[in-house]
Protein backbone atom coordinates (compact mmCIF):
# COMPACT_ATOMS: atom_id res chain seq x y z
CA UNK A 1 0.00 0.00 0.00
CA UNK A 2 3.16 2.79 0.34
CA UNK A 3 3.59 2.29 -3.40
CA UNK A 4 0.11 2.88 -4.27
CA UNK A 5 0.29 6.21 -1.46
CA UNK A 6 3.89 7.10 -3.04
CA UNK A 7 2.31 7.20 -6.52
CA UNK A 8 -0.97 8.46 -5.50
CA UNK A 9 1.46 11.39 -3.91
CA UNK A 10 3.43 11.64 -7.21
CA UNK A 11 -0.01 11.90 -9.39
CA UNK A 12 -0.92 14.51 -7.17
CA UNK A 13 2.17 16.96 -7.06
CA UNK A 14 1.82 16.56 -11.25
CA UNK A 15 -1.37 17.26 -11.42
CA UNK A 16 -2.88 19.09 -8.45
CA UNK A 17 -4.25 22.17 -9.77
CA UNK A 18 -6.17 20.08 -12.37
CA UNK A 19 -7.03 17.79 -9.74
CA UNK A 20 -7.96 20.42 -6.98
CA UNK A 21 -9.80 21.57 -9.57
CA UNK A 22 -12.01 18.48 -10.20
CA UNK A 23 -12.49 18.04 -6.82
CA UNK A 24 -14.44 21.63 -6.38
CA UNK A 25 -16.29 21.21 -9.19
CA UNK A 26 -17.49 17.48 -7.59
CA UNK A 27 -18.16 19.63 -4.22
CA UNK A 28 -19.74 22.18 -6.00
CA UNK A 29 -21.67 22.94 -2.42
CA UNK A 30 -18.95 21.39 -0.33
CA UNK A 31 -16.31 22.85 2.11
CA UNK A 32 -13.18 20.58 1.76
CA UNK A 33 -14.54 19.68 5.51
CA UNK A 34 -17.09 17.02 4.64
CA UNK A 35 -16.57 13.41 3.97
CA UNK A 36 -14.73 12.95 0.31
CA UNK A 37 -16.27 9.18 0.19
CA UNK A 38 -19.45 7.80 -0.42
CA UNK A 39 -20.57 7.74 3.46
CA UNK A 40 -24.29 8.58 4.03
CA UNK A 41 -24.50 9.96 0.02
CA UNK A 42 -24.33 6.25 -1.65
CA UNK A 43 -23.28 3.73 0.83
CA UNK A 44 -24.13 2.19 4.41
CA UNK A 45 -23.01 -0.17 7.54
CA UNK A 46 -25.55 -2.30 9.45
CA UNK A 47 -23.48 -3.99 12.06
CA UNK A 48 -24.38 -7.04 14.04
CA UNK A 49 -27.21 -5.43 16.20
CA UNK A 50 -29.07 -3.77 13.12
CA UNK A 51 -27.91 0.16 13.31
CA UNK A 52 -27.45 1.64 10.54
CA UNK A 53 -24.45 4.07 9.93
CA UNK A 54 -22.96 5.82 6.93
CA UNK A 55 -19.87 4.30 7.51
CA UNK A 56 -17.86 0.60 8.86
CA UNK A 57 -15.49 3.40 10.62
CA UNK A 58 -18.47 4.93 12.37
CA UNK A 59 -20.08 3.28 15.15
CA UNK A 60 -21.87 7.33 15.55
CA UNK A 61 -24.20 8.22 14.06
CA UNK A 62 -26.96 5.41 13.80
CA UNK A 63 -30.20 4.12 13.53
CA UNK A 64 -31.74 1.18 14.86
CA UNK A 65 -33.31 -1.07 12.01
CA UNK A 66 -34.96 -2.94 14.06
CA UNK A 67 -37.69 -0.20 14.64
CA UNK A 68 -37.50 2.04 11.94
CA UNK A 69 -37.83 1.72 8.08
CA UNK A 70 -34.89 1.47 5.91
CA UNK A 71 -36.32 4.20 4.38
CA UNK A 72 -36.20 6.79 6.75
CA UNK A 73 -32.87 5.48 8.58
CA UNK A 74 -31.38 6.36 5.76
CA UNK A 75 -32.35 9.73 5.24
CA UNK A 76 -31.75 10.61 8.33
CA UNK A 77 -28.27 8.99 8.44
CA UNK A 78 -27.76 10.94 5.37
CA UNK A 79 -28.64 13.84 7.15
CA UNK A 80 -27.05 13.76 10.01
CA UNK A 81 -23.76 12.76 7.67
CA UNK A 82 -23.69 15.86 5.86
CA UNK A 83 -23.22 17.51 9.16
CA UNK A 84 -19.94 15.91 10.38
CA UNK A 85 -17.34 17.55 9.62
CA UNK A 86 -13.21 17.48 9.68
CA UNK A 87 -11.27 19.74 11.86
CA UNK A 88 -10.56 23.65 10.60
CA UNK A 89 -6.57 22.48 11.19
CA UNK A 90 -7.11 19.14 8.48
CA UNK A 91 -10.21 21.32 6.33
CA UNK A 92 -6.73 24.57 5.51
CA UNK A 93 -4.05 22.14 5.73
CA UNK A 94 -1.40 22.15 3.24
CA UNK A 95 -1.34 18.46 2.67
CA UNK A 96 -5.12 17.79 2.64
CA UNK A 97 -5.29 16.96 -0.78
CA UNK A 98 -2.31 14.29 -0.19
CA UNK A 99 -3.66 13.18 3.26
CA UNK A 100 -6.13 10.10 3.52
CA UNK A 101 -8.50 11.55 6.46
CA UNK A 102 -11.76 11.84 6.52
CA UNK A 103 -14.17 12.61 9.82
CA UNK A 104 -14.60 8.61 10.62
CA UNK A 105 -10.46 8.66 10.67
CA UNK A 106 -10.47 11.81 12.93
CA UNK A 107 -13.22 10.09 15.43
CA UNK A 108 -11.24 6.20 15.03
CA UNK A 109 -8.00 7.89 15.85
CA UNK A 110 -8.85 10.25 18.47
CA UNK A 111 -12.82 9.62 19.80
CA UNK A 112 -13.50 13.11 18.55
CA UNK A 113 -14.47 14.64 15.48
CA UNK A 114 -12.69 17.80 16.82
CA UNK A 115 -9.20 16.84 17.19
CA UNK A 116 -6.34 16.83 15.08
CA UNK A 117 -5.11 12.89 13.75
CA UNK A 118 -1.62 13.19 14.57
CA UNK A 119 -0.97 10.07 13.77
CA UNK A 120 -2.31 10.15 10.44
CA UNK A 121 -0.52 13.70 10.20
CA UNK A 122 2.79 11.98 10.35
CA UNK A 123 2.22 8.75 8.18
CA UNK A 124 1.33 11.76 5.72
CA UNK A 125 4.74 13.13 6.12
CA UNK A 126 6.40 9.51 5.99
CA UNK A 127 4.44 9.15 2.34
CA UNK A 128 5.74 12.76 1.46
CA UNK A 129 9.37 11.92 2.24
CA UNK A 130 8.92 8.35 0.37
CA UNK A 131 7.41 9.31 -2.53
CA UNK A 132 10.27 12.39 -2.70
CA UNK A 133 12.79 9.88 -2.63
CA UNK A 134 10.88 7.70 -5.14
CA UNK A 135 10.88 11.07 -7.44
CA UNK A 136 14.88 11.22 -7.41
CA UNK A 137 15.43 7.91 -7.72
CA UNK A 138 13.11 7.84 -10.82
Amino acid sequence: TWHICILQYCFLMEYSKIFHQCKLLLLTGWSTRHFFCNAGTNSFWINWKGNLTGCGLLDDPFEDLNIMPFHIAWSTISQKIEKILVTEECSYCARREICNVCPAKIKAETGSYEEIPYYICNMTEQIIKEADIFRQDN
